[in-house]
């Protein structure tokens, strides 16, 4: 079956939202890109193009924009009256994931470097003290007995530092664990967690206030 002369004129947008998508599927996520990025100089209301653009900055980890580009795409179907089933929603609820998933992980590391960091100056301050006392010894020339209570205690302190640090890390660390929200507690419209759900007679749920700004709209 041949192309409508349509679909290949570079003068249009459909030839080069057909493109993104065989790049897409190819995983070429430059080339399609590129061509979403010039099928909407030509059309800025196009569905497809915002929706391939999305898809591409969520593969390339461009969290933000996906969302952006997927958000415009919802919208634009919606006044278009434009049926794409659940594929764009759930490209949305999937951006939204990996943004968060994203953004914890960099919480995360920022909080173990920031443990390692401070273990490593308590250590360093411990090694201080200690060289510090060893030298006041030598000079005083401190008994044996009395030079093992002093250094017992600079250790025994630095020890308690570092355990107190480990134990409130250690309860950081149990509310900072991955939260992973299930596609269900999610609106359908807004794709944030639901606060008040509400299930309409069709069974479907939806937040309360997404549906009173629906109606109001």
């Amino acid at each position: 079956m041949g192309l409508s002369p349509q679909n290949r004129n570079p003068l249009v947008a459909v030839y080069y939202t057909n493109r993104a998508l065989c790049y897409l599927k190819m995983q070429q996520h430059d080339k399609a890109l590129a061509d979403c990025k010039r099928a909407l100089e030509l059309d800025g209301q196009s569905v497809k193009a915002h929706f391939f653009l999305g898809q591409c900055q969520l593969e390339m980890e461009s969290y933000d924009e996906a969302i952006a580009n997927l958000q415009r795409a919802y919208n634009l179907a919606k006044e278009q009256r434009l049926n794409f089933g659940d594929d764009i929603p759930s490209a949305l609820r999937i951006a939204k994931k990996k943004r968060w998933n994203s953004i914890e992980e960099k919480r995360i590391n920022q909080e173990n470097e920031l443990h390692s960091h401070l273990t490593k100056l308590i250590m360093a301050e411990k090694e201080r003290e200690l060289a510090e006392c060893r030298k006041t010894q030598q000079e005083e020339n401190t008994d044996e007995s009395r030079s093992r209570v002093q250094l017992a205690t600079i250790e025994a302190k630095h020890d308690k530092y570092l355990a107190d640090m480990d134990e409130l890390f250690s309860q950081v660390d149990e509310k900072r664990k991955k939260r992973d929200i299930p596609d269900y507690l999610c609106g359908k419209i807004s794709f944030e967690l639901m606060r008040e759900p509400c299930i309409t007679p069709s069974g479907i749920t939806y937040d309360r206030k997404d549906i009173e700004e629906h109606l109001q709209g």
